[in-house]
């Protein structure tokens, strides 16, 4: 019987590995990658067997040029400790200077030193094989009151910036030269010091013994005096010099413990290297020789640049022959399989047919199940947008069977009488590369439907065609809670409203009793004419109370959101608004400025929606000055701003509250964020202006400014004709001042 095709995929390795060529090219794979281990390995320990002989050689050679160094230096150190004593023994004995012409002999024959000078007790120099400085006071030197003066012993001093001695202030940087001044007591005859005895050394001498070392075995070497001090440098550099670095690595691990010390981790600059140092015979000076890490692995890495190419050819090589192997064996392998090759295509063609097949059916299934209508669009420049849709529940979405949405026209006919413009969207999101929209859809039973279309563009081709993908959802519940949340924030401010509104409504009331009162006084007397006026204020107050109560009543309704937007004027808006809280204003000793200018503006929305905007914002303003200091001022003011992007008109809502925390002021539009106590609000006002401001097409942002907060609303500007400007006086509600008590 004929195995299945899993079976045979399954053991076709072994098959290959039963075969004669499977089994080369197996062991042809095996042999390549121990040969490349093996190579790896011995790259590797060459090249470590070089790491260690080049440690091993810069070792010998720094403590090789130490021993040198440090026995010519111990040398030169002597010859000037004798020179010293001389002079010592001479002034001692004598009295008088030492003999000039002597001194300028044994200095002509000592080149590592400049000059001799005696010191008296005051620290003047007295003697000196150079006259200009005679005269020179070292007083102020720390190096002549540290020096030895209890023993008659040689000691170095700080070196002095310039040829000899510098002058006060100025550093061995700035002066580019230094000498090395090394000093001896004079002691009088009951042993106290009298004055000092000083050879200024030549530091280019130490440059000199030290740049030949370092040619001659690439390194550095280092001068430095047992309190750590540089003294000078192989390189002639200024660097460092006459600066302690008690943290350099021979002065923190060894010195003053050890004589001599080596370490392969740092010189005294910091830098990876092998280093040793060494005192001197006389034990005033220190030498440090190092070569850095770098000059230590040069050549190590020459050798191994030429060890991994010689490896390199043999490797390749060797591969190159076992390539040859492995490609014979494929040879014949591909003669064995040519016979089941068609066959195993054949097989896995046909499978992966029913596959695609049974996965573009589960596919539909899926989709038509989701409550989501998934569609593509092509948006072309040279023709019409052409739908396509790719899955989804048509009759659970619009509530219709897909026959009658996909029929040509079907969605247009649904929509009317308002247009469709699905081409329009299309267009749009083609340009910004995503948007949305909400519809209403004419449902069977005469009801409607809301729908919310959201879509992104997902490739744009080079001959200028769109691909956009996106989908279609049923938001009516959505929009009915939107709505109830809307509602519920109406009640709420309604009874914030209540007791400003009782005031309102008290005051029309108060006025039309006192007018009928008089009216009755006037008809009993006869007084017709008193009668009449009395009879016209009665008049004019029960039209201002029904105004209030219409007001009342049609905030209380609220607008259908559904409706479409239409022409309405900011100052009917506001007019309403200030009707409803008016009066908590006033209690609440809140000033209110309105200035539209000349002319009102008309914005395309629902007149109860923006006054439901505005009661909220008013009354947020109101709460946030209830805590000001008493004296501080509490304003609002209504005005238009200054720079509304085209075809729009933006009206801004300022306080003087303070402003809003930044914390609060990232997320002030999302629901449930407030400010204020359990007591006083829920966070769902801002929340559902929000909604009704996005209802209508438009958007609200806020910001603080000028100790307060600024709420910009931005609506679409209506096509009809603004106002004429007003020849009569503004309404009252254009200026509310604060009560007095």
């Amino acid at each position: 019987m004929r195995e299945t095709e899993p079976e045979a995929f399954r053991f076709r390795p072994l098959r290959a590995w039963a075969s004669r060529p499977g089994r080369a090219r197996a062991l042809g794979v095996l042999a390549g990658l121990m040969l490349a281990v093996c190579f790896l390995s011995l790259f590797a320990l060459l090249g470590q067997r070089e790491q260690r002989a080049a440690s091993e050689e810069a070792r010998r050679d720094v403590i090789g040029v130490l021993a040198s160094v440090v026995d010519q230096l111990t040398r030169a150190l002597e010859t000037t400790d004798i020179l010293l004593i001389e002079m010592v023994r001479g002034i001692e004995q004598r009295g008088q200077p030492w003999e000039i012409d002597r001194v300028g002999m044994r200095l002509a024959q000592l080149p590592h030193l400049r000059a001799a000078a005696v010191v008296n007790a005051e620290g003047r120099i007295v003697f000196s094989t150079e006259e200009a400085l005679l005269g020179t006071s070292l007083a102020d030197r720390r190096w002549l009151e540290v020096s030895p003066s209890g023993a008659s012993q040689l000691a170095i001093g700080s070196p002095e910036p310039g040829r000899f001695l510098g002058r006060p202030g100025q550093t061995i940087q700035q002066a580019g030269r230094w000498s090395i001044p090394l000093l001896r007591p004079i002691l009088d005859p009951n042993g106290l010091p009298g004055g000092f005895v000083i050879a200024l050394m030549n530091p280019e001498y130490l440059t000199a013994i030290g740049q030949r070392a370092a040619d001659a075995f690439e390194v550095s070497v280092r001068f430095h005096r047992l309190d750590a001090v540089l003294l000078a440098r192989s390189d002639g550099r200024a660097e460092g010099v006459g600066i302690a670095n008690p943290a350099a690595w021979l002065f923190r691990d060894y010195l003053p413990r050890l004589d001599a010390g080596i370490q392969q981790m740092e010189d005294s600059t910091g830098a990876p290297a092998t280093a040793a140092f060494g005192v001197t015979a006389t034990g005033m000076m220190v030498v440090e020789v190092s070569r850095t890490l770098d000059l230590i692995l040069a050549p190590v890495h020459r050798h191994r640049l030429e060890i991994g190419l010689g490896i390199g050819v043999l490797a390749i090589v060797t591969l190159v022959c076992l390539a040859v192997m492995i490609r014979f064996s494929r040879l014949v392998q591909a003669q064995q399989d040519a016979a089941s090759a068609a066959e195993e295509r054949h097989q896995m063609a046909a499978r992966e047919t029913a596959l695609l097949r049974s996965s573009r059916a589960e596919t539909t299934r899926l989709l038509d199940g989701v409550p989501t209508l998934m569609f593509q669009v092509e948006v072309s420049p040279r023709a019409s947008p052409r739908y396509r849709r790719i899955g989804g529940n048509v009759e659970a979405v619009t509530g219709w069977p897909a026959e009658v949405i996909e029929a040509p026209g079907g969605w247009a006919a649904l929509r009317a009488p308002e247009p469709d413009a699905f081409n329009e969207f299309m267009e749009a999101v083609a340009r910004e590369g995503q948007s949305q929209r909400e519809f209403r859809l004419r449902q069977p039973d005469g009801g409607g439907r809301w729908l919310r279309t959201v879509a992104a563009v997902t490739q744009r081709r080079g001959d200028g065609v769109v691909e956009i993908v996106g989908y279609t959802a049923d938001v009516s519940a959505e929009r009915e809670r939107a709505g109830q949340l809307a509602a519920a924030g109406r009640l709420a401010s309604l009874g914030e409203m209540a007791t400003g509104l009782a005031h309102e409504l008290r005051q029309p009331l108060t006025i039309m009793s006192l007018a009928a009162q008089n009216l009755q006084k006037a008809l009993d007397s006869g007084r017709l004419s008193a009668a009449r006026q009395r009879i016209e204020r009665i008049v004019e107050q029960s039209a201002r109370a029904g105004n209030i109560i219409e007001h009342l009543r049609r905030f209380a309704r609220g607008s259908d959101e559904a409706t479409p937007t239409e022409p309405v004027a900011l100052e009917a808006a506001v007019e309403g608004a200030m009707t409803l809280v008016g009066g908590s204003l006033r209690d609440a000793d809140v000033a209110v400025s309105v200035d539209f200018g000349a002319a009102s503006p008309v914005v395309m929305g629902h007149l109860v929606g923006l006054e439901q905007v505005l009661v909220n914002l008013l009354m947020n303003a109101c709460h946030a000055m209830e805590t000001l200091p008493p004296g501080q001022p509490r304003h609002i003011t209504i005005a238009l701003g200054a720079a509304p992007p085209e075809g729009r008109v933006e009206l801004q809502l300022r306080d003087t509250g303070g402003g809003i925390a930044p914390r609060v002021l990232a997320r002030i539009f999302e629901p449930f964020v407030t400010t204020k106590g359990v007591d006083k609000g829920t966070g769902l006002g801002l929340s559902i202006c929000h909604g009704l401001v996005k209802a209508m097409g438009g958007s609200i942002a806020a910001r603080n400014e000028d100790g307060g907060a600024v709420f910009t609303i931005t609506l679409l500007q209506s096509e009809a004709v603004a106002q004429s400007p007003r020849s009569e006086a503004p309404p009252a509600f254009h200026s509310i001042a604060a009560s007095n008590g």
